[in-house]
């Protein structure tokens, strides 16, 4: 029965397997972040990148504890192949070694762009951040009672920061537009009716 000798090996990859579905398991704790129950309408500043950033994380700890485990997976089915057949071909040595060899590319690609996400997501939440602290510093005193939101969702996009004046101008930092495009708009359909 030639198929056996394909299928037995098969049992060195069960412990593997084992280990990716603890990895999977524990994925959940990993991102695992604490939010309140209540739906609150009100966002601090930078909370979708900070979601964004959370999910890459995730992405780099399933792609760093998932990657080493596939990558040696055609090694250990190929060392299970050679217990059980009685002539070794090394032509099917030469492929399982390539297999593992562009496996291991792959995901070291993956890492270094889960490293390069997260940096750059890192260095807009540090911006988005200060241009929150700056906004809410400049709106406190009383002679300004302007409001601040932060991070408004829309149906396509997030609006990083709305300021809303006594005289109902309201200004928004899109940021699809670049980082410093503010846009003004003074309406009926903003006001409520107002002008």
């Amino acid at each position: 029965m030639v198929w056996l000798e394909y299928l037995l090996p098969l049992i060195f990859l069960f412990p593997m397997a084992a280990m990716g579905g603890i990895v999977l398991a524990l994925r959940s704790l990993h991102d695992a972040r604490v939010h309140s129950p209540f739906d609150a309408p009100l966002r601090e500043p930078g909370q979708a990148l900070r979601h964004r950033l959370d999910q890459a994380f995730s992405s780099l700890f399933l792609n760093g504890t998932l990657g080493p485990l596939i990558s040696l997976a055609p090694l250990g089915y190929g060392m299970g192949r050679m217990l059980f057949v009685d002539k070794q071909d090394w032509v099917e040595w030469a492929l399982y070694g390539l297999l593992s060899t562009l496996l291991v590319l792959a995901f070291s690609l993956l890492l270094v762009r889960d490293y390069q996400r997260i940096r750059r997501l890192k260095l807009g939440l540090a911006c988005e951040l200060a241009v929150g602290q700056e906004l809410e510093r400049l709106v406190r005193p009383e002679a300004h009672p302007y409001y601040v939101f932060h991070d408004v969702p829309t149906d396509s996009f997030t609006i990083d920061h709305v300021v809303v004046t006594p005289h109902c101008r309201v200004c928004g930092g899109n940021p699809g537009k670049g980082a410093g495009d503010w846009h003004r708009w003074q309406g009926a359909e903003l006001c409520g009716g107002r002008e």
